[in-house]
Formats: structure tokens, C-alpha cells, sequence
């Protein structure tokens, strides 16, 4: 039983996230951008596609850009950010006989 646990940790992939767009990038994929003279505590930045570079390059904000993942979340546009709200239960009058 233990061996399973261990073999199935070991075929977990980590993914990255695109600096610019927020997509998850898979191994294998992506492109790596080392800026120079950038001083920070990331110095190798990844992207998920070129077209996320090109816009990170243009200094655009992804904020503003309407098919980044940053977009959407700030405008709840996913399903996972919406909240389904209980329906309350309308209240039914009764109508009871005059006992006395």
C-alpha cells in the first residue's frame, strides 16, 4: 500500500504559471525569458505563449486585456468564482378554524 502512495507521487508534474497571463504551463511547454540587468528575487521569467511575451514586452497591462486570466477573474467571468445562493423558503400561511 505504501509503495502506491510513493509511485504516485512521483508522477506528479508541477506546473508553472505565465507571468503575464496567469495560464498554467506544463512541462515541455512555455517559453523562458531572463531579462537584462532586472534585478528582483525572479530573475527568469515564464510565459505561456509568445503572444503573452509580445504583450509583457509592450508593457501592457494583462488587467485590461480580455482573454487573460487576470481579465477574467477581476470581472468574475469564470463559473468558479460565482457564488450559487440558496433559494429561501417563501413562507405559506395556514389558515386555521376558530376553535371555542
Amino acid at each position: 500500500f505504501l509503495y502506491f502512495i510513493v509511485q504516485n507521487t512521483e508522477k506528479m508534474v508541477k506546473k508553472e504559471e505565465c507571468e503575464w497571463s496567469g495560464f498554467a504551463i506544463h512541462p515541455g511547454h512555455g517559453r523562458k525569458y531572463v531579462p537584462f540587468a532586472f534585478i528582483s528575487t525572479k530573475p527568469v521569467l515564464t510565459f505561456f505563449k509568445n503572444k503573452c511575451f509580445m504583450q509583457y514586452k509592450r508593457k501592457k497591462n494583462p488587467r485590461f486585456v480580455q482573454w487573460s486570466r487576470t481579465y477574467r477573474r477581476l470581472h468574475r467571468k469564470t463559473t468558479d468564482a460565482t457564488v450559487t445562493r440558496r433559494r429561501a423558503h417563501k413562507t405559506t400561511r395556514v389558515n386555521r378554524a376558530i376553535v371555542g
